[in-house]
């Protein structure tokens, strides 16, 4: 290997040497940059790399890389922030399970499938992609098996943190297997609603619709008493479910999800932000966007 990238911490020695094999060009370590690219969208350039290590022998991949899309990303890398995405198979399997359980419980369900990534995108967007960013407080509230927690990430920098809070001690497993050993990400079983503390982001994935409209009241107060002045509330709902939904309930239940529809339109009256709609979900969505401020009664949208 090189010597002038003897002690270079790309991301470590054992992956440098799959780049940069005893052959000097060999195919192999092309290849092995080529899928590297593919995975992380960093390009690894032997030449330049060869460079800007003769000259700064004890540096991250960070600074090899600054001022360049990727350079947040590999800041993650290097902060430990990084996770497996699902595989294949356990996204089939994820999706498998929405779709029996909506067959079991179809009214208190709402969803076919896992939300998607344009949802996902959706809910977290107001998060600014911002390295220069003082630092922030998140929580996450009913992550499930944590789609939107994948998005919140790569949009988080190593000194901001994220509380995620979820109620289903096996979701919470699939979520500390996924993300527990990032040091930022604070995984909490237990109940929203006994939860104290004061975030930036609240982003929520309780589907208030399946609950009762008195339980709805107190999570929007939640919501609420979570945000910091200024602080953005974010979750979403289903669009044309309710209406369907309604043809199969009785008097008791359509009272009870007009109530949440009320306190939901009452919440966004008073602090809208921004109000957009996901088509490419299943089935569409509508995510609502909510700045608490102490000061007004909500802009314009």
């Amino acid at each position: 290997m090189n010597p002038i990238i003897k002690d270079f911490s790309l991301f470590n020695k054992e992956q440098l040497n799959t780049f940069f094999p005893e052959e000097k060009g060999s195919l192999q370590g092309k290849m092995n940059r080529l899928i590297h690219y593919f995975i992380s969208g960093v390009w690894v350039d032997e030449e330049a790399l060869f460079k800007f290590a003769a000259s700064k022998p004890s540096a991250k991949a960070s600074e090899f890389v600054q001022g360049r899309a990727v350079e947040r990303k590999v800041i993650r890398i290097e902060s430990g922030m990084n996770f497996k995405n699902q595989t294949i198979f356990e996204s089939i399997a994820e999706k498998f399970g929405f779709v029996m359980n909506f067959i079991r419980h179809p009214i208190e369900t709402g969803a076919i499938l896992p939300s998607s990534t344009g949802l996902a995108k959706e809910i977290v967007h107001n998060i600014p992609k911002d390295l220069n960013a003082a630092p922030r407080k998140i929580i996450e509230i009913g992550a499930g098996t944590g789609v939107f927690t994948a998005k919140i990430l790569k949009r988080m920098n190593p000194h901001d943190t994220l509380t995620v809070v979820e109620f289903d001690p096996k979701f919470c497993e699939i979520l500390r297997k996924r993300y527990g050993h990032i040091k930022n990400v604070t995984i909490i079983e237990g109940d929203i609603l006994e939860h104290k503390g004061k975030y930036d982001y609240v982003v929520s994935g309780l589907p208030l619709n399946a609950f009762p409209a008195e339980m709805v009241t107190k999570f929007i107060a939640k919501y609420k008493d979570l945000t910091n002045n200024n602080g953005i509330v974010s979750y979403f709902q289903y669009r044309f479910v309710t209406a369907i939904r309604k043809l199969f309930m009785n008097a008791k239940e359509k009272a009870n999800i007009d109530s949440i529809t009320e306190q939901k339109e009452e919440f966004f009256a008073r602090y809208r932000f921004q109000r957009n709609s996901v088509y490419l979900n299943v089935p569409a969505a509508e995510v609502l966007h909510h700045r608490i401020s102490t000061h007004t009664m909500g802009g314009l949208m």
